[in-house]
This record gives structure tokens, sequence and C-alpha cells, in this order.
């Protein structure tokens, strides 16, 4: 036996495979999302999410101690934001 995998080992065991924090974050059906979420989201660490909040570009509502965030105005900010690169 072999301990190499063949290509149809490697199709078979990521059939039904989720990306990445897909199960954990369902966050296209949700409407209020944590900070995590909206971090894995931007694609930013919690940190960086955090420093948005300080200096007031991203708004969020505080609930049980926990920050929550309106999925639906994070699209609109990123929609109507302007693109800056090279």
């Amino acid at each position: 036996m072999s301990d190499k995998m063949s290509s149809e080992d490697y199709s078979s065991a990521s059939e039904g495979a989720k990306a990445p924090f897909e199960s954990i974050f369902n966050i296209n059906n949700r409407r209020w999302l944590t900070t995590k979420e909206v971090a894995f989201y931007l694609g930013r660490s919690v940190d960086a999410i955090h420093m948005l909040v300080g200096r007031g570009h991203l708004r969020s509502k505080k609930y049980l101690g926990k920050l929550y965030f309106d999925r639906v105005e994070i699209d609109y900010l990123i929609e109507t934001s302007e693109f800056r690169g090279v």
C-alpha cells in the first residue's frame, strides 16, 4: 500500500469540505455580525476591526459585552468606497 494519495483520493476527500470558517461563520444569511466575523469578512485582524471602530470608521452596537456590526452597513461602506491602488 502506498503512502501517497492519488488525485481521486484528493477529490473525494475535498468533496463536501467547506471553505475555512464557512461552517463556523455563516455570515451570508445573518444581518448582525460579531467582531471575529467582520474581521473574517473584511480580511482583517480583530485588532484592526477594533482600531476602525475606535477611529470612527466602523459603527457597532454593544450587547451583553460583545460588539455587533450591521452587515448591510458594512456592504454599503465597501460599495461606496473609492478604490485605491497602483
